[in-house]
């Protein structure tokens, strides 16, 4: 698929670069966010789509004002801010944080499932 559109922007001559996410990484944002995965219905897939866009925005990508910093010689990770070495768990915390306050209520809400629902329907 990532060939075929990449062969038919060229053809068209437009400059657009497209990325792969793979369906792992969807998956471990999931499991930090704690946002759950339903199969009954298809509005994991809108739910999915969501948390790939918003992926852009995390403090992982990052590489200007990013208050991380890894210490690769002895293995750590920094927090710039503090000064305070991070534990993997903080730095994940820190680095996977949901674009926004409430972004991972919104979606998990049954009142946007319902709404979902109702769009495709």
């Amino acid at each position: 698929m990532l060939n075929t559109l990449q062969d038919a922007l060229k053809v068209m001559n437009k400059e657009t670069k497209i990325s792969v996410i793979r369906g792992q990484f969807t998956s471990q944002l999931r499991r930090q966010w704690r946002i759950g995965k339903s199969r009954e219905t298809y509005h994991h897939h809108a739910v999915d789509a969501l948390i790939i866009a918003a992926s852009s925005q995390l403090r992982l990508w990052k590489k200007q004002n990013n208050p991380m910093f890894a210490d690769y010689k002895h293995g750590q990770k920094i927090d710039l801010d503090t000064g305070e070495v991070l534990s993997d768990d903080a730095y994940k915390e820190l680095v996977y944080q949901a674009p926004y306050q409430g972004f991972v209520n919104t979606i998990s809400s049954k009142a946007f499932e319902d709404e979902i629902l109702f769009l495709i329907r």
